[in-house]
């Protein structure tokens, strides 16, 4: 699987993942307060993710590729950086942020957050 099909197969899960934990929410306490809370938490999930220990959402994770900064380091704990990077995720702007990731350009998100996602380097 070549690269941005990986980036996009990882933002799949992610997107998966959350909307998931949104039904549950709203199965568990019902459509208002389901609703009240999963979406925001969605939403936080889906800006934050990369936020996450050494630089990768769950998707990423799982298909071994991480967030880094210009330098090479990961982005781990680096909030600014995270929302930054997926702030052009947020309709309509995903439209032209997919369509750039498809035919092999830099996405905003990562021109604006000066990072890169590599495949996964194991750190000590």
């Amino acid at each position: 699987m070549i690269m941005r099909e990986r980036r996009l197969t990882a933002f799949y899960i992610d997107a998966l993942l959350s909307g998931l934990f949104v039904n549950l929410l709203i199965l568990a306490l019902g459509d208002d307060i389901g609703w009240y809370i999963g979406v925001p938490l969605n939403v936080l999930y889906m800006l934050l993710r990369d936020a996450l220990p050494r630089g990768q959402s769950i998707g990423k994770r799982l298909l071994k590729l991480q967030v880094v900064d210009f330098q090479g380091k990961n982005i781990a704990g680096q909030i600014g950086k995270a929302f930054l990077r997926n702030l052009p995720l947020i309709p309509p702007m995903w439209l032209i942020e997919a369509l750039r990731l498809v035919f092999g350009s830099n996405r905003y998100g990562d021109i604006w957050a000066e990072t890169k996602v590599i495949k996964c380097i194991v750190e000590s």
